[in-house]
Order: structure tokens, then C-alpha cells, then sequence
């Protein structure tokens, strides 16, 4: 992933970590849409 990409949706599991809430993406299909890997899209179930 690049600086300043966009998504429309990202899932993921929040954590509070020293007092600042996170969210962790578990794969890289939990984010809408699916960034590019290498010049070829990601196929997501």
C-alpha cells in the first residue's frame, strides 16, 4: 500500500493499546477494495 490510498471500507479487529484505540485489518481483503500486490489485483473470497 501506498501513502494517501483510499478505501471505502476497512474491517478489522479494535484494540485499545496504551490508551489509543487501533483498528487491526486481519488480511490484506479486509480492506474495500482490495489494494493492488505487485501490478496484479487480489482475489478476495
Amino acid at each position: 500500500m501506498t501513502v494517501g490510498k483510499t478505501f471505502t471500507e476497512v474491517v478489522g479487529i479494535s484494540r485499545l493499546d496504551v490508551c489509543t484505540w487501533s483498528l487491526a485489518p486481519r488480511t490484506i481483503c479486509d480492506f474495500k477494495p482490495a489494494p493492488l500486490s505487485s501490478g496484479t489485483s487480489v482475489v478476495c473470497p
